[in-house]
């Protein structure tokens, strides 16, 4: 990677000419510039840019950044100036910095402490609340293909579409090697009917009745033909199957169960401080 300090130097950067000359306090380090006491140095440029930039992209996100972090330190410097009651701010910091310091705390508390929910358990949660994960698109599982018109056997294909068992899909997969557009083996996972239907030259006006009374369909355009086998569909406003719905079951599960325990913690340590003495409360006038 280029030494930054030569770049600018070389008057790559626009906002910066020959500023590496300039030390800073701390002579261990090159100096590019000073704002109202504050200095750049060319490490903090080095920082910013991945290895193997080139050149001009080097320049460039240097120059951002230099851009940048001067309009920080005037915007800074300006506000401290201008603002009249810096106790305020001091409040909101210390407020955040309290927040922040307990949610980290807390976060590592729970990962050290809290387990994933076992598959049992998400089977269990979701046999309990299926209601509360109703679809709203229709599903379906199978194989879609897609050939062009003038592909060889078609009609041979088409009995293996049809019948679709393990010498069927070999057979097909072996076809699609050579002769298909597309083909997509989704049996053993869910899709969004309407995903599938983008690929395909029409609509489905009524999906539900279409995938009620349908196993095996095909259409054709100008250019190719399109073949689907529906092994199984799951309507829309019905719960949504467990594999589609297993990871978000997952975390709703491992979030409920977060709360919990942090309220539990929160509680037990209230309870400690208390019989340890170390909340001690004052009598009023």
């Amino acid at each position: 990677m280029l030494n930054l300090k030569h770049i600018i130097l070389g008057g790559c950067l626009l906002l910066v000419v020959g500023s590496c000359q300039q030390q800073a306090t701390d002579t261990s380090h090159d100096a590019i510039l000073e704002v109202e006491g504050r200095f750049l140095y060319c490490e903090d440029l080095d920082k910013i840019i991945p290895e193997g930039t080139s050149l001009e992209d080097s320049t460039h996100l240097a120059d951002a950044y230099i851009r940048k972090w001067i309009t920080d330190v005037l915007l800074y410097q300006n506000a401290k100036r201008n603002i009249a009651n810096e106790d305020v701010v001091e409040e909101l910091v210390e407020g955040y910095r309290k927040s922040l310091t307990i949610h980290y705390y807390q976060e590592r508390l729970v990962a050290q402490r809290l387990a994933e929910p076992t598959d049992d358990e998400v089977m269990m949660f979701y046999e309990q609340h299926a209601n509360q994960f109703l679809l709203t698109e229709n599903l379906l599982r199978g194989v879609y293909l897609k050939v062009p018109l003038t592909s060889p056997k078609i009609d041979r294909v088409r009995g293996y579409m049809r019948k679709l068992d393990e010498k069927s899909i070999q057979q097909i997969e072996q076809y699609s090697i050579q002769h298909a557009v597309s083909y997509d083996y989704f049996v053993d996972k869910w899709l969004y009917f309407n995903d599938l239907l983008k690929r395909m030259p029409e609509g489905i006006s009524d999906q539900g009745a279409f995938l009620s009374h349908t196993k095996f369909y095909e259409t054709t355009d100008s250019a190719y033909t399109y073949m689907l086998n529906i092994t199984d569909y799951q309507l829309a406003g019905t719960p949504a199957p467990l594999e589609f719905v297993q990871e978000k079951v997952r975390a709703i599960l491992y979030n409920q169960r977060k709360r919990e325990y942090i309220q539990k913690f929160e509680n037990e340590l209230y309870e400690d401080a208390h019989k340890n003495g170390d909340v001690i409360y004052f009598k009023t006038k």
